[in-house]
């Protein structure tokens, strides 16, 4: 018979949460209430494909993540970007997997050591590539591996990494790129609203004044989108608003405050407990805009759709930090889809950038260090003036370590601050300094309007320690669950 899936829907679960139990007759899949399910297969994704095929494993156009029986194996399909990832552990004769890091650890009740500062680089290390990254993460039952962009297969006994199908690309010129995305979203498009699905999904793009975004939002009108999500301000202060742009393109905006999340409690829990980071908390303002539908995002962008002297071989290296990482719980926790547009055809790096430093582009090549020729070409040939976008670089994105934004809000400061004091002994255990020893009490000015503030660029000193802390809170989400699987 081989192995089967048997589902087991547990309320109060988190939408789009699932872990599975591995054992070598079947996996048992536990899993929110927007996961969809088949007989021999299950998924929170979308594909260029026919829904009721579930052949989102024969794709590495994939945004989500899922699992299906095929040939006496299961495969754990990851999303088709570096931007979402598996988890999963060997505990026992079981082996365990998951979309959520916080949903595996609150289900086995694993923990990390909360007195490690090396988390921050460990996550961002995806940056450096499929081949680069650090894979393993330690908790109190062993390693947790972390599995991005690759599948992993289970055939009762091991978990494999297997790689996912690359597909036959050759776009050599401007114009088949352009046609590879547009049609990729289309049928995306069909796949979202497929009768078959209990669940449809809607597209909703985001909109800056920068490239990526303004490329992606025209791009996505193949797709029959009509809205962005865009913010008013950047993180420097300035305007980065992309509703003039967007009425360009004939597209209505959704204008949104990069502080919102200040004024929810614990907002950015899921944040920081996905990448130690948490950058992407500003998307908080757009909760309620985010149920059922898929994100369309540029993240990516400035690497695979630039000019400069990049890493372009297909283990998926970023120019920078791994932007858009932070919404890989909050998504589950929302029940949302992300999906960055330029991971389309991403192994595919080095004809994209042949195609944008070649010839045949200059009439959209600015110069300097921010220059992406493809993009400008769609984003004027659509309409939109070149005086527009792209004329310097900004973003949304929250940096906590930075002394202007403020650290975090009270309340979340108030029990991180008592987390830290009941580790104070074993920091001192292990002749370490806790977090609050290291800033002068004179430093710190507890309450201020709008937060606390850390002084003198203090605020790094307790940033390195969050990621402890902010996935103890976030198991919380799930806790009583620990035996859904007995």
């Amino acid at each position: 018979m081989g192995i089967q899936i048997r589902f087991r829907h547990v309320f109060g679960w988190p939408p789009l949460a699932w872990v599975a139990q591995c054992s070598d007759t079947e996996v048992v899949l536990a899993h929110g209430s927007r996961v969809e399910t088949a007989q021999d297969w299950f998924a929170e994704a979308v594909w260029p494909g026919p829904f009721g095929d579930g052949g989102f494993d024969h794709t590495d156009l994939v945004f989500g993540s899922g699992g299906r029986v095929s040939q006496g194996t299961v495969t754990f399909v990851s999303s088709g970007s570096t931007l979402d990832r598996l988890v999963s552990i060997q505990v026992g004769k079981h082996a365990y997997v998951s979309n959520s890091l916080v949903a595996l650890c609150a289900v086995l009740n694993l923990s990390v050591d909360p007195f490690s500062e090396e988390y921050c680089s460990s996550f961002r290390s995806i940056a450096a590539g499929l081949r680069q990254y650090k894979d393993l993460l330690q908790t109190t039952r062993g390693p947790l591996r972390l599995t991005y962009f690759h599948n992993l297969r289970w055939g009762g006994h091991s978990l494999d990494v297997t790689e996912k199908p690359l597909g036959n690309r050759t776009f050599g010129t401007f114009e088949e790129y352009r046609r590879f995305l547009e049609t990729s979203l289309s049928a995306i498009n069909r796949n979202m609203v497929d009768p078959l699905r209990r669940w449809h999904y809607l597209p909703l793009g985001t909109l800056s004044t920068g490239y990526d975004s303004s490329t992606v939002a025209t791009l996505a009108r193949t797709m029959g989108n009509a809205q962005v999500l865009t913010f008013h301000q950047g993180r420097e202060g300035s305007s980065d608003s992309g509703e003039t742009i967007a009425a360009c393109l004939g597209l209505s905006s959704i204008v949104l405050d990069r502080t919102a999340w200040r004024q929810d409690p614990f907002s950015e829990i899921p944040f920081l407990a996905a990448d130690a980071y948490g950058e992407e908390m500003h998307f908080v303002a757009a909760r309620s805009c985010l149920q059922g539908r898929v994100l369309l995002t540029g993240h990516h962008g400035d690497t695979v759709w630039g000019t400069g002297d990049y890493d372009l071989t297909p283990d998926i290296v970023r120019n920078g930090p791994p932007s858009g990482l932070s919404l890989t719980e909050w998504r589950l926790w929302v029940g949302f889809i992300h999906c960055p547009v330029p991971f389309f055809g991403v192994r595919n790096i080095e004809r994209i950038h042949r195609i944008s430093t070649g010839e045949g582009m200059k009439p959209w090549s600015v110069g300097g260090d921010y220059d992406r020729p493809i993009c400008r070409r769609i984003v004027e040939e659509a309409g939109v003036e070149r005086e527009l976008f792209g004329r310097r670089k900004n973003a949304a994105t929250v940096k906590l370590w930075k002394r202007h934004e403020g650290f975090l809000p009270n309340e979340s400061m108030q029990d991180y601050m008592r987390w830290i004091r009941h580790h104070v002994p074993g920091w001192l255990r292990r002749q370490m300094l806790p977090p609050s020893w290291k800033v002068p009490a004179h430093r710190l000015v507890s309450q201020l309007p709008g937060g606390w503030r850390l002084l003198s660029g203090k605020n790094a000193t307790y940033f390195y320690s969050l990621f402890p802390w902010a996935l103890e809170t976030a198991k919380r989400r799930y806790m009583g669950m620990g035996s859904i699987f007995n």
